[in-house]
């Protein structure tokens, strides 16, 4: 099931999300991480404090690509296929490089002033992750 899931991601060009109960959610990363361009719906009515790690500049030109109306409509007449494809690489690029369990494990190690080298050895002990990126967080610790 989880492979279909991420399987319609991949070949889908859009990925609809909104903030439902949290406005930090993996579904918006699994969208970015499969190739698709997330469409958030509610995007204006989210935190400048939410989604952290991913970049709004981004996500908000999704919302303002040519054609692309917020109700998860393409009109196609308008849609600008270039600015769609490098918005989307940018994205996907992003992604890989800021939102995998290692870079967020080692932004957070950096903030805390840990020189980050392949040799850092940290010990994890975890009582109770509410955020949801604390399990990235001990992921990429490994």
């Amino acid at each position: 099931m989880q492979q279909e899931y991420l399987r319609m991601y991949e070949e889908a060009m859009f990925g609809i999300t909104t903030t439902k109960s949290g406005q930090d959610a993996f579904r918006h990363g699994e969208i970015m991480a499969m190739g698709a361009v997330p469409l958030f719906v509610n995007f204006n009515e989210t935190s400048r404090l939410a989604m952290g790690h991913m970049n709004r500049g981004l996500m908000m030109q999704a919302l303002t690509l040519p054609g692309v109306l917020p109700v998860a409509f393409v009109d196609t007449t308008r849609f600008d296929a270039r600015r769609y494809v490098s918005l989307a690489t940018r994205l996907l690029q992003w992604t890989r490089h800021r939102m995998t369990t290692h870079a967020v494990a080692a932004y957070a190690l950096r903030s805390m002033g840990v020189n980050v080298t392949s040799q850092t050895q940290i010990l994890a002990v975890s009582f109770g992750c509410s955020d949801v990126f604390c399990p990235l967080f001990l992921h990429g610790l490994r």
